[in-house]
């Protein structure tokens, strides 16, 4: 009988993959020699590189945020306040493979790489509404905080990992 495989395993080989090799050099054929199974088995599961690269996002997004709003935790914040929760994370090592994935993201996004240039607006605006919806002040102002907090966290981890 032969191995049986699954979507979830083989993504979490795709995240070890590009915390090992980068997003950017991210294969079918690397995350099947790292499971040891033919790279049509990866395809199997996600059939075009974009549905790869998505899911191993949304893997590296989900851990992220899940820390992020654990330190951010349920109250209307101001953007000095969202900066301070958002920094805890940051000067987490045991997040820092995950932060690593982001900032080359943002590279290979503002470099015009395709798919990361069209991906990487997607997410972003993702992001951006989930902390709208936990910013103080007016709706109106709440996006403006959140873009502004973002920003200055997307600086923050360009300098930091500039120092690695």
């Amino acid at each position: 009988m032969g191995y049986v495989h699954s979507r979830e395993g083989i993504l979490a080989a795709a995240v070890e993959v590009v915390q090992e090799v980068g997003l950017g050099n991210l294969t079918y054929r690397l995350v099947g020699e790292h499971l040891n199974i033919p790279k049509r088995t990866v395809v199997y599961y996600f059939p075009t590189m974009v549905d790869l690269v998505l899911a191993v996002l949304e893997v590296v997004g989900k851990r992220i945020g899940e820390v992020m709003a654990t330190a951010l935790g349920d109250n209307d914040l101001t953007v000095p306040e969202a900066m301070m929760g958002i920094f805890q994370p940051l000067a987490n090592e045991e997040l820092d493979p995950y932060f690593r994935v982001y900032v080359e993201l943002l590279g290979l996004a503002v470099s015009r790489r395709s798919p990361y240039d069209v991906l990487l607006p997607q997410i972003y605006q993702g992001w951006v509404r989930w902390l709208e919806s936990r910013m103080a002040g007016p709706p109106a102002q709440r996006r403006a905080a959140a873009i502004a907090a973002f920003a200055q966290a997307d600086g923050l981890l360009i300098v930091r990992d500039g120092g690695r």
